[in-house]
């Protein structure tokens, strides 16, 4: 959602707690779903977000129509999560699953990462993690880098998609991009916590 005020201001204001706490609750009446942190959020920030949303009544908050749908309209069936992918059958099987961070390299040459992932592919590891941005270095794209990997290596990977380095159009960009290169797999861990796979 956002980052602490040590490396980054809104609107020449300090993102304390307080402040990051008072951004939740816009969002919540903005009727987000979900909530969370980034780089540089600490407890305190969560506990202060937490006592805050709490005392938010949602009682009264009236639904709202999205998109119709006609009813001549045919929905696409949804393929189950476990057929997606072998990270999605272990899930729904509750099977154990190992995943390993691998960091997109500075340079544009992928060869180094590619012989660690057949390493890892080779000794059972479920999926490789791909972090976007990490320690706000720049180097290979993460998704072609986890595009890539999954051709070169055969092993799935897990992208960490932030969303803060980007404005909508990038963003859609990117996903209609994924799509087209048949990459279903990303977290959005600036929007949440907890690990969640786009469909």
């Amino acid at each position: 959602m956002m980052r602490n005020g040590n490396d980054l201001s809104l609107q020449n204001r300090s993102a304390s707690p307080e402040y990051f706490a008072e951004y939740a609750k816009q969002f919540l009446e903005a009727r987000v779903s979900a909530l969370g942190g980034c780089c540089g959020t600490t407890p305190e920030h969560i506990r202060k977000m937490g006592g805050s949303i709490l005392l938010v009544d949602t009682g009264r908050k009236s639904s709202a129509v999205i998109r119709h749908i006609d009813q001549t309209e045919t929905l696409k069936d949804s393929v189950p999560v476990e057929k997606r992918s072998s990270l999605g059958h272990a899930f729904i099987n509750n099977e154990w699953i190992t995943s390993i961070e691998l960091v997109p390299p500075i340079s544009s040459d992928l060869s180094v990462m590619e012989e660690k992932a057949k390493i890892l592919y080779r000794n059972n590891i479920t999926c490789i993690d791909i972090p976007d941005g990490p320690r706000v270095s720049s180097g290979i794209s993460p998704m072609i880098t986890a595009i890539e990997i999954e051709k070169l290596a055969k092993i799935e990977t897990i992208l960490h998609y932030c969303c803060r380095d980007r404005n909508l159009i990038g963003i859609q960009s990117d996903l209609l991009g994924a799509h087209a290169a048949c990459y279903c797999r990303c977290m959005a861990p600036c929007i949440i916590q907890k690990r969640f796979i786009f469909k």
